[in-house]
């Protein structure tokens, strides 16, 4: 599938390559900016995300993506800093694993 094949799929098909540690970086990018809070939270867990990426998505809107996006290895050290002080409890909670 071509990347737009990819980002009109349904629902499944973009979870899926959105937690495939193979998926390109490009098509990552594009799933990060997905509507749908589910598919941002995987591309944002995915290890190949790009570190620009991932700072914008650590102001997502969801809780659970900012979560995500804590847990990501490549996330920044100051990236962690501003969410260990996010308004929303349990992302810091998830944070030191609680």
């Amino acid at each position: 599938m071509d990347k737009n094949e990819i980002l009109n799929s349904d629902y499944d098909v973009r979870v899926s390559v959105a937690e495939n540690p193979s998926t390109s970086v490009d098509v990552l990018t594009e799933l990060a900016k997905d509507r749908d809070w589910y598919i941002r939270s995987y591309a944002a867990c995915n290890p190949n995300m790009l570190v620009d990426v991932l700072t914008e998505l650590s102001k997502d809107s969801d809780y659970i993506v900012r979560c995500l996006v804590a847990r990501n290895p490549n996330t920044p050290t100051g990236v962690l800093i501003e969410l260990s002080k996010d308004e929303d409890d349990r992302v810091v909670s998830r944070m030191v694993g609680k």
